[in-house]
């Protein structure tokens, strides 16, 4: 029933021009990530699920061997064609390949068609740089467990 005093709340009715909605692609999203993902865990699990979320297609770069002797002074765990396979078969990456040495660029962004930028966020802020090419997102790390923790138990035990 409407109402039918002056006063009373009528139904508000407004015509809305189609360009007064932000434009939807219809394109798929491509989310990029990166990672050692040695010693693969329920962590690295974590991270490839959120960022699938993000969009339609996620593409995970994989450090290369040379990059962790050259960052973390020590051999790799795993090698990188192991961590490869490892990661090309978790049912959230759609594609993977082994990032050569040194932080991600705007060319390889662009190379692998990224329109999202996910890490993880003990990376927060050092990636900003690369919002002129695409959205850059941090993902909160799954903090009970790390490939550090595990190494330093494994050690131990």
């Amino acid at each position: 029933m409407l109402p039918t005093s002056p006063r009373a709340a009528a139904p508000i009715v407004r015509a809305v021009a189609v360009s007064e909605f932000p434009s939807v692609s219809t394109e798929p999203v491509t989310v990029l990530t990166l990672g050692a993902f040695e010693l693969f865990h329920v962590g690295h699990v974590r991270l490839l699920q959120r960022a699938a979320a993000l969009g339609d297609r996620l593409i995970v770069g994989i450090s290369a061997d040379a990059y962790l002797r050259q960052t973390k002074g020590r051999e790799p765990l795993q090698s990188e064609a192991e961590r490869l396979e490892i990661v090309r078969s978790c049912r959230y990456v759609d594609d993977a390949f082994v990032n050569g040495l040194g932080p991600i660029t705007e060319t390889e962004i662009a190379a692998h068609g990224a329109d999202v930028l996910a890490l993880g966020d003990d990376w927060q802020g050092r990636y900003d740089h690369l919002s002129r090419v695409c959205r850059v997102v941090y993902l909160q790390r799954t903090p009970e467990v790390s490939t550090t923790w595990l190494r330093e138990k494994l050690r131990f035990e």
